[in-house]
Protein backbone atom coordinates (compact mmCIF):
# COMPACT_ATOMS: atom_id res chain seq x y z
CA UNK A 1 0.00 0.00 0.00
CA UNK A 2 1.46 3.26 -1.08
CA UNK A 3 1.16 6.11 0.89
CA UNK A 4 0.18 9.49 -0.76
CA UNK A 5 4.04 11.13 -0.77
CA UNK A 6 4.93 7.71 -2.48
CA UNK A 7 2.04 7.75 -4.27
CA UNK A 8 3.40 10.77 -6.42
CA UNK A 9 6.51 8.78 -7.26
CA UNK A 10 7.04 7.97 -10.67
CA UNK A 11 7.84 4.30 -11.25
CA UNK A 12 9.15 3.34 -14.44
CA UNK A 13 9.95 -0.87 -14.25
CA UNK A 14 10.90 -1.08 -10.67
CA UNK A 15 12.41 2.28 -10.43
CA UNK A 16 12.00 4.68 -8.65
CA UNK A 17 12.70 8.68 -9.57
CA UNK A 18 14.10 9.63 -6.36
CA UNK A 19 13.79 13.60 -7.07
CA UNK A 20 9.97 13.37 -6.67
CA UNK A 21 9.69 11.23 -3.37
CA UNK A 22 10.31 13.01 0.21
CA UNK A 23 8.69 10.26 2.14
CA UNK A 24 11.08 8.78 4.85
CA UNK A 25 9.86 5.85 4.65
CA UNK A 26 11.46 5.84 1.03
CA UNK A 27 14.61 7.15 2.18
CA UNK A 28 15.27 4.71 4.20
CA UNK A 29 15.63 2.07 1.47
CA UNK A 30 18.31 4.63 -0.07
CA UNK A 31 21.36 2.91 2.16
CA UNK A 32 20.51 -0.76 0.99
CA UNK A 33 20.01 0.68 -2.71
CA UNK A 34 23.77 2.13 -2.34
CA UNK A 35 25.02 -0.79 -0.86
CA UNK A 36 23.98 -2.64 -4.18
CA UNK A 37 25.13 -0.17 -5.94
CA UNK A 38 28.50 -0.29 -4.60
CA UNK A 39 28.83 -4.10 -4.39
CA UNK A 40 29.49 -6.97 -6.62
CA UNK A 41 26.42 -9.10 -6.49
CA UNK A 42 28.78 -12.15 -7.69
CA UNK A 43 31.37 -11.76 -5.25
CA UNK A 44 29.57 -9.85 -2.67
CA UNK A 45 32.92 -7.67 -2.40
CA UNK A 46 33.03 -4.26 -3.53
CA UNK A 47 32.18 -3.43 -6.94
CA UNK A 48 34.64 -0.72 -9.08
CA UNK A 49 31.56 2.18 -7.94
CA UNK A 50 32.36 0.88 -4.18
CA UNK A 51 35.55 0.52 -3.98
CA UNK A 52 36.36 4.58 -5.88
CA UNK A 53 33.34 5.66 -2.86
CA UNK A 54 35.11 4.06 0.32
CA UNK A 55 39.24 4.82 -1.30
CA UNK A 56 38.45 8.76 -1.20
CA UNK A 57 38.08 9.10 2.71
CA UNK A 58 40.74 6.38 3.43
CA UNK A 59 43.29 8.29 1.21
CA UNK A 60 42.47 11.59 2.76
CA UNK A 61 42.67 9.83 6.11
CA UNK A 62 46.08 8.31 4.91
CA UNK A 63 47.16 11.76 3.62
CA UNK A 64 46.02 13.53 6.71
CA UNK A 65 48.23 11.30 9.55
CA UNK A 66 50.89 11.29 7.26
CA UNK A 67 50.71 7.47 6.18
CA UNK A 68 51.54 5.80 3.22
CA UNK A 69 49.40 3.88 1.17
CA UNK A 70 49.79 1.09 -1.59
CA UNK A 71 47.60 -0.48 -4.00
CA UNK A 72 47.85 -4.23 -5.04
CA UNK A 73 46.29 -4.90 -8.27
CA UNK A 74 45.32 -8.81 -9.23
CA UNK A 75 44.29 -9.84 -12.39
CA UNK A 76 43.34 -13.05 -13.89
CA UNK A 77 45.20 -13.32 -17.40
CA UNK A 78 43.31 -15.31 -19.84
CA UNK A 79 40.02 -15.43 -18.20
CA UNK A 80 37.93 -14.97 -21.09
CA UNK A 81 39.20 -18.02 -22.45
CA UNK A 82 38.15 -19.47 -19.47
CA UNK A 83 34.54 -18.22 -19.94
CA UNK A 84 34.67 -19.22 -23.83
CA UNK A 85 36.28 -22.77 -22.97
CA UNK A 86 34.70 -23.86 -19.52
CA UNK A 87 31.50 -21.53 -19.36
CA UNK A 88 29.77 -19.19 -17.04
CA UNK A 89 29.51 -21.48 -14.17
CA UNK A 90 33.04 -22.43 -13.82
CA UNK A 91 34.41 -19.00 -14.62
CA UNK A 92 31.56 -17.38 -11.63
CA UNK A 93 33.41 -20.01 -9.65
CA UNK A 94 37.02 -18.97 -9.86
CA UNK A 95 35.95 -15.10 -9.28
CA UNK A 96 33.71 -16.09 -6.25
CA UNK A 97 37.60 -18.31 -5.30
CA UNK A 98 39.67 -15.46 -5.94
CA UNK A 99 37.06 -12.13 -4.05
CA UNK A 100 37.60 -15.35 -1.09
CA UNK A 101 40.99 -15.48 -1.68
CA UNK A 102 41.30 -11.63 -0.89
CA UNK A 103 39.17 -11.47 2.02
CA UNK A 104 41.29 -14.32 3.26
CA UNK A 105 44.73 -12.21 2.48
CA UNK A 106 43.53 -8.94 3.37
CA UNK A 107 44.41 -6.90 6.91
CA UNK A 108 42.07 -5.76 8.45
CA UNK A 109 41.23 -1.69 7.20
CA UNK A 110 42.74 -2.87 3.74
CA UNK A 111 40.07 -2.02 0.98
CA UNK A 112 39.10 -4.89 -1.34
CA UNK A 113 37.08 -4.82 -4.99
CA UNK A 114 36.34 -6.39 -7.67
CA UNK A 115 37.73 -3.42 -10.10
CA UNK A 116 37.15 -5.02 -13.70
CA UNK A 117 35.78 -8.28 -15.09
CA UNK A 118 38.61 -10.23 -13.95
CA UNK A 119 40.64 -7.68 -12.01
CA UNK A 120 40.71 -7.31 -8.23
CA UNK A 121 42.45 -4.51 -6.20
CA UNK A 122 43.55 -3.84 -2.42
CA UNK A 123 43.68 -0.63 -1.20
CA UNK A 124 46.78 -0.78 1.73
CA UNK A 125 46.48 1.93 4.06
CA UNK A 126 49.75 2.66 6.09
CA UNK A 127 51.53 -0.18 4.18
CA UNK A 128 54.91 -0.04 2.68
CA UNK A 129 56.23 -0.94 -0.86
CA UNK A 130 57.81 -4.03 0.42
CA UNK A 131 54.58 -4.68 2.82
CA UNK A 132 52.55 -4.11 0.02
CA UNK A 133 54.91 -7.17 -1.81
CA UNK A 134 55.03 -9.38 0.72
CA UNK A 135 50.87 -9.06 0.28
CA UNK A 136 51.34 -9.26 -3.85
CA UNK A 137 53.31 -11.88 -2.87
CA UNK A 138 50.70 -14.38 -0.88
CA UNK A 139 48.08 -13.49 -3.38
CA UNK A 140 50.06 -14.77 -6.26
CA UNK A 141 50.94 -17.55 -4.21
CA UNK A 142 47.35 -18.37 -2.88
CA UNK A 143 46.13 -17.67 -6.80
CA UNK A 144 48.67 -20.18 -7.54
CA UNK A 145 47.30 -22.76 -5.29
CA UNK A 146 43.64 -21.76 -6.38
CA UNK A 147 44.54 -22.82 -9.91
CA UNK A 148 45.99 -26.00 -9.15
CA UNK A 149 43.52 -26.80 -6.84
CA UNK A 150 41.01 -26.13 -10.13
CA UNK A 151 43.29 -27.72 -12.46
CA UNK A 152 43.17 -30.84 -10.73
CA UNK A 153 40.72 -30.92 -7.87
CA UNK A 154 37.20 -32.20 -7.85
CA UNK A 155 35.25 -29.32 -9.69
CA UNK A 156 38.02 -29.70 -12.84
CA UNK A 157 36.07 -31.91 -15.42
CA UNK A 158 38.61 -30.04 -17.55
CA UNK A 159 41.64 -28.26 -16.37
CA UNK A 160 41.44 -24.45 -16.05
CA UNK A 161 44.14 -22.37 -18.06
CA UNK A 162 44.89 -19.02 -16.99
CA UNK A 163 47.58 -17.28 -15.15
CA UNK A 164 47.98 -14.81 -12.80
CA UNK A 165 49.63 -11.16 -12.52
CA UNK A 166 49.93 -8.36 -9.95
CA UNK A 167 50.86 -4.95 -9.89
CA UNK A 168 52.05 -2.75 -7.23
CA UNK A 169 51.73 1.01 -6.42
CA UNK A 170 52.55 2.86 -3.24
CA UNK A 171 52.08 6.97 -2.58
CA UNK A 172 54.00 8.59 0.33
CA UNK A 173 52.30 11.06 1.82
CA UNK A 174 54.55 13.91 -0.36
CA UNK A 175 52.79 11.73 -3.65
CA UNK A 176 49.58 12.67 -2.22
Amino acid sequence: MATSATAGAQLAGNRTDWSRVSDLDQAANFPLAARRDSTDPLTGIRNRRGFLDAAAPLVDRCHRSAQSIALVQLQIVGFEDVVRDQGLSRSEALLRATAGLLGLLSRRGDLAARTGLAEFSILLPGASLEQAHDIADRMVEGARVLSDSARSGAMAVRPLQFTWSARLVEASIADL
